[in-house]
């Protein structure tokens, strides 16, 4: 599944609730936009109840090509800790920005497994795992592993 926002103001985007796959994909598009998918690194945003987006937006720079489990495990962690101290937010997304085109590299399907095993471990309750490049935006792969 990939999404571009084209026809639709940002505004209008960033102001409607959040339901459906292609409104998640097509909010990453606006949240994290063109300018910064050159850079490798993890933008989570967090939704409220009526799926409208809150006003936090955590971006996480710095992160390796290959981080390990802890390293996701840990980005899984602080979602849920936030979630679960403010009152109203019920899920995140998160979302790899990073350079090159929307074919999915080894890498990311590291950090797939990664952040599925945090989300698992510390019960995150992630909305969408999303790929953001100058390309465009498609879901990274399932929340849960596959078997």
């Amino acid at each position: 599944m990939t999404n571009s926002s084209a026809g639709q103001g940002a505004t209008d985007l960033l102001i409607g609730p959040v339901i459906s796959d292609d409104d998640v994909l097509g909010r990453v598009a606006v949240v994290v936009g063109p300018a910064v998918r050159c850079r490798r690194m993890l933008w989570l945003f967090f939704l409220e109840r009526d799926g409208t987006q809150a006003d936090l937006v955590l971006p996480v720079d710095g992160l390796p090509s290959q981080p390990g489990a802890a390293a996701a495990g840990h980005v899984c962690y602080l979602a849920a800790e936030s979630i679960a101290r403010a009152p109203g937010l019920v899920s995140v997304v998160i979302t790899l920005a990073r350079p090159g085109t929307l074919q999915r590299t080894d890498a990311d399907r590291h950090l797939l497994r990664a952040l599925q095993h945090g989300a698992g471990r510390y019960a995150t309750p992630v909305r969408m795992l999303c790929l953001a490049t100058p390309d465009g935006v498609r879901e990274l792969g399932p929340v849960r592993p596959t078997r």
